[in-house]
């Protein structure tokens, strides 16, 4: 008979891995309980603070409040898009949009040095 690689490799983990039985069995110590329960409360831990991330935020201060804005469709007298943003993202659209107008203008001003 030929054994080959791939049928004993699941025959050594199969012989080393510990069954239910043996593992409810064996008496646990006090230490070993502590870190069993602790261990089951960090994994716990994670899914509440998931949970508290899908809460929608309702403070429409808040940067990241999404807002929607209807915009009108150039060459349309009907059509409209919506643009949905977060408080961020509308702030610095605002402030590409100020400083672009701020070079123009500046950029038209004849000064004392004659440009």
């Amino acid at each position: 008979m030929i054994i080959t690689l791939a049928m004993a490799i699941p025959a050594l983990l199969l012989q080393a891995a510990p069954s239910a039985t043996d593992a409810a069995a064996a008496p646990q110590s006090d230490s070993q309980a502590t870190q069993a329960s602790a261990s089951a409360e960090a994994e716990s831990a994670p899914a509440t603070k998931v949970a508290d991330a899908s809460v929608p935020i309702t403070d429409k201060s808040h940067p990241d409040y999404v807002r929607c804005r209807s915009e009108r469709v150039i060459g349309s007298l009907a059509k409209r898009t919506k643009t949905c943003k977060t408080n961020r993202e509308w702030e610095e659209v605002a402030r590409v949009g100020n400083r672009g107008a701020r070079d123009i203008v500046e950029s038209q001003q004849v000064g004392m040095n004659g440009q």
